[in-house]
């Protein structure tokens, strides 16, 4: 079985198009306002129920939005205490960097994860991709 995401976005409109195949719906920050996961459309991974089907989510982007996709490994990191990272603590990283710029979001994910792991092994893989949303150019 593979987990999956398939995030589409129109840079025309902003509008959002994401599936989830047991890998968790995106992060995003509408504008400027704060991060938080988009709602989940949650599917088994692939290949674990024959014929199964997957449920679309769908946002529209307001310019100057932000977009953050990562691997479970992100959130799934443990501190030495066997606590797991979790949703809530990467989106108060996200929310209270300095540059929300997709490179140094990306940056302050990862150090944030490595502040809270401390000495403990990482997960198998940790994989963070970020973009800024801006509105088309006119003509």
């Amino acid at each position: 079985s593979v987990s999956l995401s398939c995030t589409l976005l129109d840079l025309a409109t902003g509008a959002l198009t994401y599936v989830d195949a047991g890998h968790g719906a995106p992060t995003v920050a509408l504008g400027t306002g704060r991060f938080a996961r988009l709602a989940a459309t949650s599917g088994p991974p692939v290949g674990v129920v024959e014929d199964a089907t997957y449920a679309e989510g769908a946002v529209r982007l307001p310019p100057g939005s932000t977009l953050l996709l990562h691997t479970a490994g992100l959130t799934d990191a443990h501190a030495a205490s066997g606590e797991s990272f979790g949703d809530e603590r990467l989106q108060a990283a996200l929310d209270g960097s300095r540059d929300r710029g997709a490179t140094g979001l990306v940056a302050t994910a990862f150090a944030a994860v490595d502040r809270f792991a401390g000495d403990a092994p990482p997960p198998v893989d940790i994989n963070v991709i970020a973009l800024r949303y801006r509105a088309p150019a006119p003509g």
